[in-house]
């Protein structure tokens, strides 16, 4: 199921005039198990903001990650550096003087 507000960045390829690609970052404390009504809440929350960011990572060709103890912020910056510094930009100009402004398959 996707939320209304997730499917503007998650259209068929080639039905935007762009394309966005998400690399999500989540920050989160551990959840406080040891209260006995607010806990559980946190802890269905929190599953389930992790799951809305896996899931937009891997609709735009992302990539999810998560900041832990073993896991910094700048190895994470890294991460994504190396993978946006490989990444390719290919362009097309139809043979034709006229533009009509749309988009076309390539063969």
């Amino acid at each position: 199921m996707h939320s209304a507000g997730l499917q503007r960045f998650t259209s068929p390829c080639g039905s935007l005039p762009y394309s966005l690609t998400i690399y999500p970052i989540r920050f989160a404390d551990p959840e406080p198990l040891s209260r006995p009504v607010i806990g559980p809440i946190l802890a269905f929350a929190s599953k389930q903001g992790r799951k809305a960011l896996q899931r937009m990572a891997h609709e735009t060709g992302g990539a999810y990650y998560e900041v832990t103890e073993s896991r910094s912020i700048e190895q994470i910056y890294a991460e994504i550096e190396d993978a946006l510094r490989s990444q390719y930009s290919i362009g097309y100009t139809p043979a034709g003087a006229e533009s009509d402004g749309k988009y076309h398959k390539t063969n």
